[in-house]
């Protein structure tokens, strides 16, 4: 029976965690931006974020579909500097992947940005909408663009 126990306690503590939640930044005509919960870390005053852009679905004009922004923010100057891109087509299949120059740069008045701060740096998440997965709330940001751009 102990060994049993055991067992049982071995194989639920090595279980894959529950993936964690991707929260809704903002949107504007084109464009829903995310955070996935997990990308978010801090180490002082400075704060790491992927800033997640989905677009509505491309066309033969435009192909990304979504983009990755690494992020650095530095909480106590309210500077942000961009330190690597990643494209990404349709399928998923990366067509874009680039080092940025680490800069640091204003905020700003970039709602995606404001709420990414806040989040980040203070832990505010009151006006957030909490998605599931990263898959999933890429999903239902692209249809809810599509949607508004059949309309």
């Amino acid at each position: 029976m102990i060994a049993a126990l055991a067992i049982l306690a071995l194989v639920a503590s090595s279980s894959e965690p529950a993936s964690k939640p991707t929260l809704r930044l903002a949107r504007n005509s084109q464009i829903v931006f995310l955070v996935p919960v997990e990308s978010l870390s801090r180490q002082g005053k400075i704060a790491k974020a992927v800033l997640v852009s989905i677009y509505e679905t491309p066309d033969e004009s435009w192909e990304l579909a979504r983009r990755d922004l690494d992020l650095e923010i530095d909480c106590d100057a309210g500077l942000i500097r961009y330190t690597a891109m990643t494209g990404y087509d349709l399928q998923g299949r990366i067509i874009a992947d680039a080092r940025l120059p680490a800069e640091w740069e204003g905020i700003g008045e970039f709602p995606p940005f404001v709420s990414l701060v806040e989040l980040a740096c203070d832990g505010r998440r009151s006006s957030l909408v909490q998605m599931g997965s990263l898959a999933e709330a890429e999903a239902a940001a692209r249809a809810e663009l599509d949607a508004e751009r059949s309309r």
